[in-house]
């Protein structure tokens, strides 16, 4: 019996394993229809999701140079604003010092005020007031150039003072509408703007305020006039409307909404794109006020300026559900007194598109599962080009075809470091073409970026294969001379700047550009990127100031 069941419990074991294979067939079909359906519509999703983190990681990589290229922008044209002011505030001084013009003859001062006003648009007024309370204030009727101009003269030289007024349609010509105001008690020396240039004895910058004759928002730069002894003989002021910074940032190309703002550290606005209507008609209220974002009805920029002042470093931050990206740069204007840039915009503007646009393709892709599987591949090589096209956008320059500024910077410690490790010379030079704003200027920007266009041709077609060269903004260009020292890369360039010296032919015109260059070269010293640019840019800085059209070595400046 026991036998029996023993051979009966083989039997039975041995009568089941030919229908082992039905059973692993089943199986198999079944895992195989798995992997078939279940798994290619996983590896579908896990493939839209890569591929939404990946393009979602690289535009917000894009979005952040766009609103640096904004704020760098922006930081470039304030400084130019001011320092038009700066300088002819300080030419009144030394003409002054000079005596070439009479601080005792208003009317010389005013034949000079008049002239700047002429040529400089965007001064609102110039103001030179003496210590004895004798003062000169001239400005024009409105911002049109054929405006006329009117004049404001206090005579204190004898004690009495006398106010005169008077207009002129322009600077040489006569005076008319000439009237005494008996009732004005205005005196310059408690102004602000003179008394903090006499009791700093230097250049200074107000806050934000509305000038009382045109009703603007503006600001004064004010330079005091010395004598031998350091005496305050009298300042020079200037007045600047702040309409026009708010103008060029209206223009900026940042995004859908997207906006920059100019502030002092106080928070207290000096220049707007988002709030540049507001900005402007507040000035025109009987009880006008100097906007202060902080106290502001709107919460992004303030939001905005909280993020940067914060001292935490952020670059984002989040407002009502929606994520924001911010950038910033300080503008010193005079000493201890500092602008703030801030440049943000809305994540969704770059990312809205593409996160619509891979929804559609993931329920598609889901649908149609079986066409998904024939067509996979092409599908993903297919999504992944708009990433390749916008790193190799993020790296070169769209206007010349070059690097850019960005890829330079991470290149270059590459080549720092290869150098150090091989214990071969690296050099920098820093190019710069002579006198490109009047290019500019005379012919306009289209022609401007033709030239351009051409330079990096010539300079391309005379370079190594292992040089790198970049644009570093504007008509700036750095290239990296792997194994040449400082003696050689400067004789390089040079050769370089001799065999690309003929006019660039911009359809009919001819145009002669220059370039000048600073080279320094890799040593124990200068041993990072930053270094070498910042030694090179000084030598620049000398080729510049020597007569352009040159290559200066770091080592020749002291």
């Amino acid at each position: 019996m026991a036998l029996d069941r023993q051979h009966n419990k083989s039997y039975s074991i041995d009568s089941e394993r030919p229908r082992a294979p039905e059973k692993t067939a089943k199986n198999v079909r079944r895992y195989l229809l798995i992997l078939l359906v279940i798994l290619p519509v996983l590896v579908i999703i896990g493939l839209q999701w890569y591929s939404v983190y990946s393009n979602e990681k690289v535009l917000l990589q894009q979005a952040r140079l766009i609103l640096n290229n904004a704020t760098t922008e922006s930081q470039r044209h304030t400084e130019r604003f001011l320092n038009k002011a700066i300088v002819q505030a300080q030419v009144g001084v030394a003409l002054a010092n000079a005596s070439a013009i009479n601080v005792e003859n208003f009317e010389q001062i005013e034949a000079h005020l008049l002239v700047l006003l002429e040529h400089y648009p965007e001064f609102a007024g110039l103001s030179f007031a003496r210590a004895d309370g004798s003062y000169l204030y001239v400005s024009r009727d409105d911002k049109s150039a054929q405006s006329g101009f009117s004049v404001k003269y206090i005579d204190a030289s004898q004690g009495a003072k006398q106010t005169m007024l008077w207009r002129r349609h322009s600077a040489l010509a006569d005076k008319h509408e000439e009237r005494i105001d008996e009732a004005d008690n205005f005196d310059p020396r408690k102004r602000g703007w003179y008394v903090n240039a006499a009791l700093q004895k230097q250049l200074v910058w107000t806050d934000p305020y509305v000038f009382f004759t045109v009703k603007r928002f503006g600001v004064t730069s004010s330079v005091p006039l010395l004598s031998a002894q350091g005496e305050v003989i009298g300042v020079v002021g200037i007045d600047l409307e702040l309409a026009e910074l708010s103008e060029f940032l209206s223009e900026l190309q940042i995004s859908q909404s997207g906006s920059s703002f100019i502030v002092t550290d106080d928070g207290v606005l000096v220049g707007s794109s988002g709030m540049a209507d507001e900005f402007r008609s507040a000035a025109s209220n009987d009880e006008a006020y100097a906007i202060n974002v902080v106290y502001s009805d709107y919460p992004v920029p303030k939001a905005a300026f909280q993020t940067v002042f914060s001292g935490q470093g952020k670059s984002s931050f989040s407002i009502d559900g929606k994520n924001y990206l911010v950038d910033s740069m300080r503008v010193e204007i005079s000493t201890g007194k500092h602008w703030s840039i801030v440049t943000y915009a809305d994540q969704n503007d770059f990312l809205s598109a593409i996160r619509e646009n891979e929804q559609k393709k993931l329920w598609l892709a889901i649908a149609a599962v079986i066409l998904s599987i024939l067509l996979g591949g092409l599908l993903t090589n297919t999504a992944w080009r708009p990433v390749v096209a916008l790193e190799g956008h993020a790296n070169t320059d769209v206007l010349t075809g070059i690097y850019n500024r960005r890829f330079l910077q991470a290149r270059a410690e590459e080549l720092i470091e290869r150098a150090v490790k091989h214990e071969r010379p690296l050099s920098l030079a820093f190019l710069d073409l002579d006198r490109f704003k009047l290019v500019n200027d005379t012919h306009g920007h289209d022609v401007g970026d033709e030239v351009l266009k051409n330079f990096v041709d010539r300079i391309k077609n005379q370079l190594r294969s292992i040089d790198l060269f970049a644009r570093f903004g504007g008509e700036e260009f750095v290239v990296m001379l792997p194994n040449l020292d400082e003696t050689d890369a400067a004789l390089a360039i040079d050769n370089i700047r001799k065999a690309i010296h003929q006019p660039y032919q911009i359809d009919d015109l001819s145009i002669n550009v220059n370039f000048s260059a600073g080279v320094a070269t890799l040593n124990s010293e200068k041993n990072s990127y930053a270094a070498l640019l910042k030694a090179a840019d000084r030598a620049l800085y000398n080729a510049k100031e020597s007569g352009r059209n040159q290559v200066v070595t770091a080592s020749e400046v002291t």
